[in-house]
């Protein structure tokens, strides 16, 4: 690939790092519990999609197959320049993939379910009312989560009560708009 090439799609690349992590994100983790986030940023499918695109990127954009029939210090030189190269890839790669598949996963809904919260805090920032709450299961353990609510459902709410809160479940079975059942 020649280097003007090798240029304009490091540009693009990174044009698509930066809208993901500077405009998407916020805009899809109100949609998303963050710990929903988190237990997905940390599945086996997100690490391997971008492992294996992180080797892909790596050996197409990095790898110059003219630099092996050099010296032995400039191939050292060229494997220390892929290695390094492959691990900032792997981690713009790491980051851009979740925010992808939470905005695939948000495309279409299979069905809708209910799960129990206990409320831990109530909050508010300007208009915005908010409750974290943690699945009943995980009372003890794990993140605690945002619930944005109306100011019908937050004067009602209080701490260490019991909600029922009612998701879609999306095409990668990740749970999305909370809403707290009526």
């Amino acid at each position: 690939m020649k280097k003007r090439n090798k240029t304009i799609t490091a540009i693009i690349l990174f044009i698509i790092y930066s809208v993901c992590g500077f405009i998407i994100l916020p805009k899809m983790s109100a949609h998303y519990f963050e710990s929903d986030i988190s237990e997905f940023e940390d599945s086996v499918l997100v690490l391997a999609i971008s492992i294996l695109t992180s080797i892909i990127l790596t050996l197409t954009f990095v790898l110059d197959p003219n630099k092996f029939k050099l010296s032995v210090w400039k191939k050292i030189d060229h494997i220390l320049l892929l290695v390094f190269m492959g691990y900032l890839i792997f981690n713009m790669v790491k980051y851009t993939v979740p925010i992808i598949g939470l905005v695939i996963n948000k495309t279409n809904y299979s069905e809708t379910f209910s799960k129990e919260f206990i409320i831990t805090r109530k909050d508010h920032l300007g208009n915005n009312q908010y409750v974290y709450c943690r699945y009943l299961e995980k009372v003890n353990q794990g993140k605690m989560d945002r619930l944005y609510v109306g100011k019908e459902h937050y004067s009602k709410l209080k701490e260490n009560h019991l909600i029922t809160v009612d998701f879609k479940k999306g095409i990668l079975s990740i749970p999305f708009d909370p809403i707290i059942a009526e």
